[in-house]
Formats: structure tokens, C-alpha cells, sequence
């Protein structure tokens, strides 16, 4: 699922987050996961999809225009099971 965070105490703006779960979350989920290191990607951008390649591949991709590596503030490549990969969206 992406998520968006909006940071509003700090003025940076917003962050959109990759979680990866069995169910939708709910606000107090969303914000125990976010804290409790369950992020596997997180950027200032809001160009993110996500699809799946099969039951153990997820792709997060920057639809439009590429994404630039200041924008990142997490990438992973696994979870679990699960191999994370990307499309215009540079390893940080």
C-alpha cells in the first residue's frame, strides 16, 4: 500500500510510503508501522505505483519522470519474502 505523511510541524511537506501488508491499514496502524521500521520505500515524490511481478515480487515505480535520489529517504530490496524492485527510481 502507499500511504502520504504530511509533516506539518517541520513545513518539509509530504512523504509517500510503501508498506507491505495482508489488509488495509488503519490510522494507528499506518502510524505504528511507519515508526516501527515496516517502510520499504520512502520519497518527497508523489509519482509512485506499485505492481506486483507474482506472490513474492513487488515493483515500486516512478510513473511520468524519474525520480532523483534526493527524494529518497528509503529503499529496500527485501522484505521478508518479498523482492522489492524499481523502475525510474535510482538505487540510493
Amino acid at each position: 500500500m502507499i500511504a502520504e505523511r504530511s509533516d506539518q510541524q517541520a513545513l518539509s511537506g509530504y512523504t509517500y510510503f510503501v508498506l507491505i501488508g495482508d489488509h488495509v491499514y488503519s490510522p494507528p496502524e499506518l502510524r505504528h508501522e511507519y515508526y516501527n521500521d515496516a517502510v520499504v520505500f520512502a520519497a518527497a515524490d508523489s509519482c509512485l505505483g506499485l505492481r506486483w511481478l507474482g506472490p513474492d515480487s513487488l515493483v515500486i515505480a516512478c510513473n511520468g519522470h524519474s525520480m532523483t535520489r534526493g527524494h529518497i529517504d528509503v529503499e529496500k530490496h527485501q522484505s521478508a519474502r518479498i523482492a522489492i524492485l524499481y523502475e525510474n527510481i535510482p538505487s540510493k
